[in-house]
């Protein structure tokens, strides 16, 4: 029989062995005869020989281990011990629950080569642990405790990290922000009235931000790459009026079928074009009527 491994756990003599002797003496004996697979493929004269019993006190511990224990810790084929390898013979078994504590055996031993060699303390210090509140940065140290943590650890002190917040109330369209904002080829007033009132209504986690100059470039260039991806201009873009002109296209849209706000925006189309962008009409009144223009064009294809 080539030599095996069999683990032996203190909770052996804690179960339904407890207290049952020649059992515990036998069943640990039994135990070292195993192989790797957890056999003990060998006659029950030489076994009782091996561990110094004679072999009716041996075959009378095997049939024991052989038979159901309803207190197993288990509770694999009924809390079975032993069974026989060879239904054939009367001799030679297989420990039922060898591989299960095999392998505990070797998660334990596993988990003690790691702490032995750091490898497990190096992988906690790797986690990301949440510092309790009274030892957090926002907490001043005392005179002692940083002398003593600069002195022992031999490191300059961190710098503060700077802490996100919401728009301020402050915050306002400086000539600088002004312009960045016509850099872009955008309206730096228009832009800057959706961005307050956008981030002042936000709830998100997002609306707090560690430099606000830098939200307003990113949300200028994004503006900028908005209306130039949709060919619209808002200096191209006249302001509503009472205008005539601006009432007799909004009728002849509504006319030919369009609804507000899509009556309004009609109007304008033309006047947003690439065209116009880089020529803006020269008054409010004109870019009504190119508007006008390209209805009545719209309502005659239509018909």
């Amino acid at each position: 029989m080539s030599g095996g491994y069999t683990p032996v756990f203190s909770t052996v003599l804690d179960g339904t062995l407890y207290g049952r002797w020649p059992h515990t003496g036998v069943w640990l004996c039994l135990l070292s005869q195993c192989d790797r697979l957890g056999r003990i493929d060998a006659v029950p004269a030489l076994l009782a020989a091996k561990i110094g019993v004679s072999e009716s006190v041996l075959r009378e511990c095997v049939a024991d281990f052989m038979a159901p224990d309803p207190g197993s810790r288990t509770g694999d084929l009924e809390g079975r011990r032993l069974e026989l390898i060879d239904s054939s013979r009367d001799w030679g078994w297989r420990v039922i629950n060898h591989s299960l504590y095999r392998e505990r055996a070797r998660k334990q031993a596993y988990d003690s080569a790691r702490t032995a060699s750091g490898r497990d303390a190096e992988r906690k210090r790797s986690r990301e642990v949440p510092t309790p509140p009274a030892k957090s940065r926002e907490v001043p140290l005392s005179d002692s405790d940083s002398n003593s943590n600069s002195n022992s650890e031999g490191k300059a002190p961190r710098a503060k990290r700077s802490t996100a917040t919401r728009l301020p109330d402050d915050f306002e369209l400086t000539p600088q922000r002004i312009a960045y904002a016509q850099e872009q080829r955008i309206d730096p007033r228009r832009t800057f009235e959706n961005f307050c009132d956008y981030w002042k209504s936000a709830s998100t986690a997002s609306a707090r931000k560690l430099d606000w100059d830098m939200a307003w470039r990113m949300w200028c260039r994004k503006e900028q790459k908005f209306t130039s991806g949709s060919n619209r201009s808002p200096t191209a873009v006249p302001a509503r009026n009472d205008d005539a002109a601006w009432a007799e296209a909004k009728a002849r849209a509504k006319a030919i079928g369009f609804r507000e706000p899509h009556a309004t925006e009609s109007v304008s189309v033309y006047m947003t074009s690439v065209k116009l962008a880089e020529r803006p009409p020269v008054s409010q009144t004109h870019a009504a009527r190119l508007g006008l223009d390209r209805i009545k064009r719209i309502g005659a294809a239509s018909n």
